[in-house]
């Protein structure tokens, strides 16, 4: 697959799941919109409430799955 072909089915999806960590080490999902630039950075936004932003500044490790749909995904 070509960073072109990438970036449109990247760019197609409105939708992702975030996985991070707790203080614990337990592993937690979330749903998010997100936006991908012409660099293939994924985007989204928070709320500093939430348990993915307590996760994530305090471990930056992160999974993020894009896609479902035709049995295709990316994942990072």
């Amino acid at each position: 697959m070509t960073k072109s072909e990438l970036f449109k089915f990247m760019t197609a999806q409105k939708l992702g799941v975030v996985g991070s960590v707790d203080s614990d080490g337990k592993p937690q999902s979330a749903l998010v919109g997100i936006a991908v630039t012409k660099d293939l950075e994924v985007v989204f936004d928070t709320l500093k409430a939430t348990r993915k932003y307590k996760n994530l500044t305090a471990d930056s490790r992160a999974s993020l799955s894009l896609g479902w749909e035709g049995e295709q995904t990316v994942q990072l």
